[in-house]
């Protein structure tokens, strides 16, 4: 998958909305392809995609309770911490104080045991990640409102599982 930006006004945003998020569903997609098992079907991974805005707020997201913390090839470190329903991110790289975090209600897909397809907006930007725990990687895509379209590939460092329940008090 290729690194950079890429000009709103080439992803469509300047014309419309619709045109903007369906740049991010297409490269979305392209990331599920790149990520899916070898008998996952075009038609399954678009099933999923669209499934994946329609959760059902009682349902518990399968990264519950999950930290990750993630590097992509700039340095930029992250660390994300899922909840329920909603995500705390924290930059790490650069160092800054106090860190810059942000938590935000996001929408998941589990397309495989290890493999998640999760989806935030945010007034500035819209975000989509494609985490592959076995694999260690993150697959991003992002369309910010002042800089265009990102894609990107992140090495996850650490993932840190909350502690199973072994019954004693």
């Amino acid at each position: 998958m290729a690194t950079g930006m890429l000009d709103r006004r080439s992803a469509g945003r300047s014309s419309h909305p619709f045109m903007f998020l369906s740049t991010l569903v297409a490269i979305s997609t392209a990331a599920l392809q790149a990520c899916a098992a070898p008998e996952t079907t075009n038609r399954e991974i678009h099933s999923t995609t669209v499934a994946a805005s329609n959760r059902d707020a009682s349902t518990e997201s399968a990264l519950h309770g999950i930290q990750l913390v993630y590097r992509f090839a700039s340095g930029r470190t992250y660390r994300a911490a899922y909840g329920i329903h909603d995500v705390t991110f924290e930059l790490l790289e650069p160092r800054l104080e106090p860190p810059p975090g942000k938590t935000m209600p996001y929408t998941i897909q589990t397309l495989r045991p290890g493999l998640h397809f999760v989806v935030w907006m945010d007034p500035e930007f819209y975000t989509t990640f494609v985490i592959d725990l076995d694999r260690k990687r993150l697959h991003a895509s992002a369309l910010r409102d002042r800089e265009g379209l990102f894609v990107s590939t992140a090495e996850i460092i650490e993932i840190a599982r909350p502690p199973e329940n072994t019954g004693t008090k």
